[in-house]
């Protein structure tokens, strides 16, 4: 396997840790409820050890046949709902695919240098910092690797040609041809997309940690690039498929087309490859010429001669290469129809690695609040989406209020793309100026109050403010920004911290004014992040969520919802 990950260099620590998993212990859990192909529950082992969430992953193999390809968040797509319980009190987030995606998009844009939000394979389990649609993707070169998409995906994979005894290729006579499929396997190593484990404070001994996963339909983070699938067969076989019938299932492809017009021109009796034959002109008996060799033989006999067109066809074939990249003549690959409703039992050996450690350094301790509790603070980050209606030019939007939150981001998306339902529509791809819904306008307000510098009225003003965000207003042409381009047509995203603004009380908003008056519905789509606190009462063994509250200005213990994941827990609405 291909476990070359990466490096990621966070914005908030501004350092690289060379060997991020130095002095800690792993542990592989498997999943509690086998039996279920897409709901998974992993405990935490207490130990004598503390837990570090934020060096534990979840890691899964991952195997396609050649014509499907994984998505570039294939692990954030792939959820459907994440829930993570402390001694079995239920802790906040319950995430599901879309939150997750945009929440892999934002880890990555906010990333301090460019190389991080490039690296192969990085611990936010992508393949590259795109965000464009699939058809888009066909014609991209990936500028660090030179391959296009499907090549460049593929590249971390094993590949081995695997038996299926499932299919096999028909050639007539009730003779079947059986054949290996080219099959690409993926070790993944991806974070846990919880606020909890994105935090370096560890977890106490003796503290119960049950994460439930549930996985979404297939569709929607795997991607069909071709109808036909590799395949290997033997090159003594390969006369039997071509002539004179075809496996409809087999990938034929054009040769070319030549006119018979006189006898004397026609060869056809001479052709061994498979063809398609029409009649140019003259007469011909349909009642008796009801096939391709039954057409040849009525149309070519030197009495009853029909001038015809045939076109040359071919099964598509490709040289075989062994591991050694060897040419090996013994074999041949052809390609055989593979549909996406087909594929199954793609995900293999999900498992939660987590590390443990003994003696973490301070910055890892938790909080001592009194003897034997705790407490460990963490961002709480939930996507919120709204809708603007049609037929006006300005808008207003509320994304919180009460105390400000650690941050806040904001994007949006036409109503057609939102409700796209398959991988090869790129879930986080927003355009700053997409046609219909060119923004004039842009301003954040608190109680109604414009800060920030707002209101912005150019694109040059919405990057400004993004790498004001991220750190590198100090010089615009640092890698360590997204490309102006990238950012204005595929990642276009307001970020908001709020942390110097901390004695600002009230609504918070943003006022959208759009050049034209919308005829499509638009979606505004934001994640607010707020810092919350995880209190752990160790000889109790129990747990609680506490958040700030306006009134009183304290910390005071939140309500909790913990049902179980089974449960369906409404999501969220907007306020």
């Amino acid at each position: 396997m291909n476990n070359n990950y990466g490096k990621l260099l966070e914005y908030s620590a501004k350092e690289q840790i060379e060997d991020p998993y130095k002095g800690y212990k792993t542990v592989r859990r498997g999943s509690a409820t086998p039996g279920n192909a897409s709901t998974y529950q992993f405990e935490a082992p207490e130990e004598t050890m503390l837990l570090s969430m934020k060096h534990s992953r979840f890691i899964f193999d991952l195997e396609l046949e050649s014509n499907i390809i994984p998505d570039n968040d294939i692990y954030a797509r792939m959820i459907k709902r994440l829930e993570m319980s402390v001694n079995d009190v239920r802790v906040t987030f319950a995430g599901d695919d879309r939150e997750t995606a945009f929440l892999a998009q934002y880890s990555t844009m906010l990333n301090f240098t460019k190389e991080a939000q490039e690296s192969e394979m990085f611990l936010q389990g992508r393949f590259d910092s795109t965000a464009h649609d699939f058809e888009e993707l066909m014609n991209e070169t990936i500028r660090y690797s030179g391959k296009n998409v499907v090549d460049h995906r593929q590249s971390f994979a094993h590949v081995d040609w695997i038996q299926d005894y499932s299919k096999h290729i028909n050639i007539g006579n009730n003779e079947n041809i059986p054949f290996s499929k080219k099959m690409f396997k993926w070790r993944m190593r991806a974070p846990i997309p919880h606020g909890i484990a994105k935090q370096l404070k560890v977890i106490p001994i003796d503290t119960k940690v049950v994460i439930d996963l549930r996985i979404g339909e297939k569709e929607l983070f795997l991607i069909e690039h071709e109808a036909h699938m590799a395949a290997r067969i033997r090159m003594s076989d390969f006369g039997k498929i071509n002539y004179p019938w075809v496996d409809p299932k087999l990938e034929i492809v054009r040769v070319e087309d030549v006119e018979h017009l006189t006898f004397e021109e026609c060869d056809c009796n001479d052709w061994k490859k498979c063809i398609s034959i029409e009649q140019i002109a003259g007469t011909a008996d349909e009642s008796v010429v009801t096939g391709v060799a039954e057409r040849l033989k009525a149309w070519t006999k030197e009495a009853g001669f029909v001038a015809h067109q045939v076109t040359l066809e071919t099964v598509r074939c490709e040289e075989y290469y062994d591991e050694q990249n060897n040419l090996d003549n013994n074999y041949i690959v052809v390609f055989y129809e593979n549909p996406m409703d087909r594929i199954s039992n793609f995900m293999k050996n999900f498992e939660l690695e987590a590390n443990l450690i003994k003696s973490p350094r301070k910055i890892q301790s938790p909080l001592i609040v009194k003897k034997g509790i705790c407490k460990i603070p963490f961002l709480n980050s939930r996507l919120f989406v709204s809708s603007f209606p049609t037929g006006m030019r300005m808008y207003e939007q509320r994304l919180s209020h009460g105390r400000l939150p650690h941050m806040a981001i904001f994007t949006g998306q036409s109503m057609t793309r939102y409700n796209a339902e398959d991988a090869k529509t790129c879930p986080v791809k927003t355009a700053l100026y997409e046609s219909g819904f060119e923004i004039e306008e842009f301003t954040i307000l608190v109680n109604d109050v414009p800060i920030m510098g707002t209101p912005w009225n150019t694109a040059e003003q919405f990057y400004e403010n993004y790498l004001r965000q991220i750190g590198r207003m100090d010089n615009f042409a640092n890698s360590g920004s997204l490309d102006y381009f990238e950012f204005i047509e595929n990642n276009f995203i307001v970020p908001m911290h709020f942390d110097e603004h901390d004695n600002l009380v009230g609504q918070l908003s943003v006022k959208i004014k759009f050049k034209t008056p919308l005829v499509e519905a638009w979606k505004p789509i934001y994640m607010v992040v707020s810092t919350m606190d995880l209190e752990i009462d160790t000889p109790k063994r129990s747990a609680r969520v506490l958040e700030s509250t306006v009134r009183s200005g304290v910390k005071r213990a939140r309500e909790v919802d913990t049902r179980p994941l089974d449960e369906d827990i409404p999501k969220r609405k907007d306020d």
